[in-house]
């Protein structure tokens, strides 16, 4: 806030997002090197096959999910709202797909991994773009 009062340069948001990233795969790595080992102990015999399948599936869809999360509140908090409706055609487009592929739970996370990889571009492409010179004078 302070750097925002006195017109200072922050990198508070790279930062940000660079411990987030690194948070979410050290996440991805412990989940896949003791997830297996934590199914086996307090799950059921019956459970452990299934569940040890698609514990990796769902850590690599959460990782874009996580990203997507830190550029939608940078996006939010700059009050750059047109984010909004593609973020709302891929949640409805998510939930018609969601009917039509749900073979399996891996066919079910890796549905949710391409969305939630989409939402990071979709952000990502907000976030990073040049804006126009008509939306420069727009916003003015």
């Amino acid at each position: 806030m302070a750097s925002a009062v006195r017109s200072e340069k922050s990198n508070l948001f790279g930062l940000t997002l660079a411990c987030t990233a690194a948070l979410a795969i050290a996440g991805v790595v412990g989940l896949w090197l003791l997830g297996p080992w934590v199914v086996r102990f307090v799950s059921k015999p019956s459970y452990v096959v299934v569940t040890t399948q698609i514990l990796p599936w769902y850590a690599g869809a959460m990782v874009p999910l996580c990203l997507a999360n830190v550029l939608v509140s940078n996006l939010l908090g700059k009050s750059q709202f047109r984010v909004v409706i593609p973020m709302v055609v891929l949640a409805v487009v998510y939930g018609a797909m969601l009917t039509f592929v749900h073979g399996s739970f891996v066919q079910v996370l890796q549905l949710l991994g391409a969305f939630n990889l989409a939402l990071l571009g979709v952000c990502a492409w907000y976030t990073f773009r040049k804006p126009s010179s008509n939306e420069k004078t727009s916003a003015t």
